[in-house]
């Protein structure tokens, strides 16, 4: 028993040793080119100059409703989000009110309000608390803590809410005073194809190419693997490649 205990941590003790070898050599060896984005530009630059891409860029004709991809498609189950009493407050806009349904059934409802102000990214505190049996509004923040009880206190009910608060100050802020207006608004999707947007989203495509006359862009193509591959070309004119190395984790960004 004791040779075969001793005999595992020596293949142990090899097999690390063995792996920090080879960590170490590869750093050595590749640790300065390591996702260096000249080699990637050199390898692209000389794909594009192959003869296989001097070709006109050929724009494919992909039909919605082809069979070949209806066949992997299959409708979802709505997502089943509970009854109307199942909250008790709804938030419309600033003004948070107890549900008209609920107080038919429950009876007369109180509740606490408390703002959730944010602090920092890790951080949260509430602001402080307003008991009422009629509406509130929101004063500090575009989140609430709502604490709610009946008229006898054998029900409570406590949740977070959502709505947008009426801040006069962060309208004057953001309002357009030095700069020309905008006249230009694009929306996209990301990981959603412009035939899949068609497909499960046909009323949002015909309003937005029907009512609002939007331009839908038929030629986009993605040029890489991923958001800021693909969006980072349609803003600035370069890939990511032919940028600044941004990077945390690379030397000298």
């Amino acid at each position: 028993m004791y040779q075969c205990r001793k005999f595992t941590r020596r293949n142990l003790l090899f097999l690390l040793t063995i792996g920090v070898v080879y960590l170490l050599l590869d750093h050595y060896f590749n640790g300065e080119d390591y996702g260096d984005n000249r080699e990637k530009l050199v390898l692209i630059e000389e794909s594009i100059k192959s003869l296989a891409n001097q070709g006109a860029c050929k724009m494919p004709s992909l039909p919605v409703d082809s069979p070949e991809m209806l066949s992997f498609l299959k409708d979802e189950q709505p997502i089943e989000c509970g009854s109307e009493l199942q909250d008790w407050v709804a938030c419309e806009k600033s003004i948070c009110n107890i549900k008209p349904e609920v107080i038919k059934e429950k009876g007369k409802i109180t509740c606490d309000y408390a703002d959730i102000l944010r602090q920092s990214d890790f951080k949260l505190s509430f602001g402080e608390t307003t008991r009422t049996s009629g509406s509130y509004t929101l004063q500090g923040s575009d989140f609430v803590r709502a604490k709610c009880w009946t008229d006898s206190r054998t029900e409570r009910w406590q949740g977070l809410l959502i709505g947008i608060r009426q801040d006069e100050q962060i309208r004057a802020r953001s309002s357009w005073n030095k700069e020309s207006a905008l006249n230009v608004l694009m929306l996209g999707f990301d990981s959603l194809s412009r035939n899949a947007f068609q497909r499960k989203l046909p009323k949002a495509y015909k309003y937005l190419t029907k009512y609002l006359g939007a331009d839908v862009l038929q030629g986009y193509n993605i040029v890489g693997d991923g958001t800021p591959q693909a969006l980072i070309p349609l803003l600035t004119g370069f890939t990511e490649l032919e940028l600044p190395d941004t990077r945390r984790r690379m030397k000298n960004t």
